[in-house]
């Protein structure tokens, strides 16, 4: 750029750098301003599931929440996969349930899981939990309660004191449309 407005030179100079730096001032407000707006937009976004089995029911992701009926579906196939199992089944399903869990607990739940996994092998235990009451849903805490019965057995002998009413809680967290979890625990147990 070449400015001819003054007769000296240096006068030339310091406009050329005048405008040099304006121009780049606006050039940076239009990225950050394009910037926040991209933010929100992805924020904003939403997309809508229809799983198969699903009927009537619209499950929406968000980046970060989700719909209370998406977040009832994860919560019941997720404590399935924890508390129901055979010795037969048992490595699979925590397998499936690791897939789901935040990775800085990951590294803490998988040797848990698998033990768990060796110990159900060893007594032969087996395990069902049949969710019966109103899963209840904490936005604020990122927690879900999943009441139910659960029943316990080994060697195909129930073990009554393992089995009963129990309260199934969940924290959850949902990070760019993707549901992660804490540690599954029964309420009794924390």
């Amino acid at each position: 750029m070449v400015l001819k407005l003054f007769l000296q030179k240096t006068s030339n100079v310091v406009g050329e750098n005048m405008i040099l730096k304006f121009s780049v001032v606006v050039i940076a407000t239009a990225v950050a301003y394009s910037a926040t707006k991209i933010e929100a937009a992805i924020d904003s976004q939403r997309t809508i599931l229809i799983p198969p089995g699903v009927n009537g029911v619209t499950l929406e992701v968000g980046s970060r929440d989700a719909s209370d009926d998406y977040l009832d579906m994860m919560a019941s196939y997720l404590a399935d996969l924890r508390f129901s199992y055979t010795p037969a089944t048992a490595r699979s399903r925590f397998d499936r349930l690791l897939n789901h869990y935040d990775e800085t607990l990951y590294p803490d739940a998988r040797p848990d899981l698998y033990q768990l996994a060796d110990q159900i092998d060893t007594v032969h235990g087996t395990s069902a939990f049949i969710p019966n009451g109103e899963i209840t849903i904490d936005p604020k805490t990122h927690q879900i309660e999943i009441p139910g019965l659960r029943k316990q057995w080994s060697q195909d002998i129930e073990v009554p004191e393992l089995s009963g009413q129990r309260t199934i809680v969940i924290p959850y967290k949902i990070r760019n449309g993707r549901f992660l979890i804490g540690d599954l625990y029964e309420k009794n147990e924390k």
